[in-house]
């Protein structure tokens, strides 16, 4: 035994303590657990410029969000149409006016090819497609579109190519002003010019008429001194006078076109005068050799009102002129006058609109009508579809209604024809 313990104590100093597995292993959990906390360290470091990074990350994409709808908001409060296109000429960007320009919704046109939206029927090159092609912007031009209810639109056009930062083309930009308002105001304005052209004219032939004119009325004078005793030629010289008096209202119309106009009123009754006129149409219309038949129908004997009696009178006469050339050589004209309480519409200079009283007058032909494509302007001064004509009558009878407070209109009957209504206020 003594001998065995001996054996055992020299076998166990044999062996080494840097020989120890046991040695090893705690050394090995030692580095690793050191290895562990510079891991964990620079997890934590990590951690700290991932959230550095994050909040500048989420920073930015505030800003750029805050950016976006920034230049939105500006794309939409911007009254011109403004639509941008990609490099394939897709639309890419429709702002709202465009949208109510071209009655096109941006999630309709959105990632559709222009030529196949805004661009239908428009040549090329007044597109952004073509300053896509060629790099050439457009500047300040005019052009007409095609909206998605298929209404023409006239338009003044802008283009641009859209460069990266990099100098890299990522699409076009086209900027739309509506014409429409431009385009009537040029064509007033147009109007306006010629009538003021044409009026310089009329009243230059004007004074001119009126040297003639006093020389006839002077010789109409002398026949009415000797045939005094003749009552036919009497009545055949007063017609000659009332020629002659209308004669001057119109040369005096032309002179006065423009200015303003103090109508001369008096008492009148409105039957009475229309049966003189009608009653001097049917006479002419007989010394011509036409078949044409008036009628006259009143709802009351007398119709009294106070009017500026030479004016009316020329409107009526006018009037009745138009429709017996409409009529040609055989045909009826009706003349039909009666009361209506009416309450004026606005735009024709009536501040009060309370119910009022009118004198309302008829008269219908059986004539072949106005075309429709004319009715809007058969009331403007110089327009005319007569050879010869001066286009005054119309707007001389709406003038006449207008001064004394009334209007005058166009209806188309059913049975066809034309027929005019003149309203007059009772005073």
């Amino acid at each position: 035994m003594p001998q065995m313990t001996e054996q055992m104590e020299r076998t166990v100093e044999v062996k080494s303590p840097a020989d120890s597995p046991v040695i090893n292993l705690k050394e090995a959990i030692d580095a690793l657990r050191g290895a562990c906390t510079k891991l964990q360290v620079s997890v934590q470091d990590i951690n700290s410029d991932l959230e550095v990074t994050n909040r500048r990350l989420s920073a930015a994409l505030r800003r750029y969000a805050e950016t976006s709808v920034f230049l939105e908001n500006i794309l939409s409060s911007i009254p011109c149409g403004v639509i941008a296109v990609d490099p394939r000429g897709r639309i890419a960007v429709i702002n709202r006016a465009a949208e109510a320009l071209t009655g096109y919704a941006c999630d309709q046109v959105t990632g559709e090819h222009y030529s196949k939206t805004v661009g239908r029927n428009v040549t090329q090159c007044l597109t952004p497609l073509y300053t896509l092609a060629t790099g050439h912007p457009i500047d300040q031009q005019e052009k007409s579109i095609i909206t998605a209810e298929d209404e023409e639109i006239p338009v003044a056009f802008s283009t641009s190519l859209i460069v990266d930062s990099d100098g890299s083309i990522a699409g076009a930009i086209e900027v739309l002003s509506d014409l429409r308002r431009v385009k009537l105001l040029e064509a007033e304005l147009e109007r306006v010019r010629k009538l003021a052209t044409m009026g310089e004219i009329a009243a230059t032939i004007a004074h001119e008429i009126r040297n003639p004119l006093g020389g006839i009325k002077g010789f109409a004078d002398l026949l009415e001194r000797d045939l005094r005793s003749n009552p036919d030629a009497m009545k055949l010289i007063k017609r000659i006078g009332e020629g002659i008096a209308m004669l001057e209202r119109i040369v005096t119309d032309l002179l006065e076109a423009g200015q303003d106009i103090t109508l001369r009123l008096e008492h009148t009754d409105l039957v009475e005068e229309l049966r003189h006129i009608v009653e001097m149409f049917d006479m002419a219309a007989r010394g011509e050799g036409k078949e044409v038949t008036f009628e006259i129908v009143c709802s009351e004997v007398s119709l009294w009102c106070r009017i500026d009696r030479g004016r009316i009178r020329q409107a009526l006469v006018n009037l009745l002129r138009n429709s017996l050339d409409a009529v040609g050589n055989r045909g009826r004209i009706s003349v039909h006058i009666t009361t209506q309480s009416y309450r004026p519409k606005a735009g024709h200079g009536h501040s009060d609109r309370s119910l009022r009283d009118y004198i309302r007058i008829e008269i219908t032909d059986t004539g072949p009508g106005i075309p429709d494509e004319i009715i809007a302007d058969i009331f403007t001064p110089f327009f005319t579809t007569k050879s010869g004509g001066m286009g005054l009558g119309l707007s001389t009878v709406q003038r006449a209604a207008t001064l004394h407070g009334g209007e005058v209109r166009y209806v188309r009957p059913e049975a066809g024809g034309s027929k005019f209504i003149i309203l007059i206020p009772r005073r």
